[in-house]
């Protein structure tokens, strides 16, 4: 059957990442490019499908694709992946980025809320590997979230944004932890 390579790309309001990996988790490449809201949810895909495409022109020693997944930010219907309104990409409410890439690339594809990704990936290759933790809980905070002198800060929410959604940022365990610390260390603005 020979050696494999998949495809992991993620989409934010401001950078597109991606990268190929062999066994899963090993990096063999990267590409880091902006996003370019301004020209719509097509130029998005063309910059994603032209990225995805790129390997096939390097050395990979004969490696097969076996398979490509997508984070995307903010809610979206699954595993249709069709995004609502996310708040960090205008333009792309109610966007059909599945079938959108599907169609231009000719291959199916993984599409997932990018906090849910970041949550599978904790595991296997994250902080979940490093301290050999099984079980945890993910809070990401998201592009309109900022660290200020070690405290979390939301700095607004959207209606149809994801802020407040709960899903990846790993919150290291502390015996002493409770309620009234993470209400201290994490404010939330309406």
């Amino acid at each position: 059957m020979g050696e494999t390579y998949s495809i992991g790309v993620h989409l934010a309001g401001t950078n597109l990442r991606i990268a190929s990996y062999s066994g899963g988790v090993d990096l063999m490449d990267a590409i880091h490019l902006p996003t370019h809201l301004a020209d719509g949810p097509n130029r998005g895909v063309r910059d994603m499908c032209e990225a995805i495409r790129s390997p096939k022109g390097k050395d990979y020693g004969g490696r097969r694709l076996t398979g490509v997944g997508i984070g995307s930010p903010g809610s979206m219907l699954l595993p249709d992946g069709v995004l609502y309104n996310p708040s960090n990409l205008p333009g792309w409410y109610c966007f059909q980025l599945r079938q959108t890439l599907e169609s231009e690339l000719g291959r199916s594809m993984e599409i997932e809320c990018d906090a849910n990704v970041a949550s599978l990936a904790e595991q296997p290759v994250g902080t979940g590997a490093t301290f050999c933790i099984e079980s945890f809980c993910v809070l990401t905070l998201g592009e309109p979230s900022t660290l200020h002198e070690g405290k979390a800060y939301v700095l607004r929410a959207q209606p149809g944004s994801s802020a407040g959604l709960l899903g990846a940022c790993l919150l290291p365990y502390q015996k002493e932890a409770s309620a009234s610390v993470l209400a201290e260390t994490l404010i939330a603005y309406q």
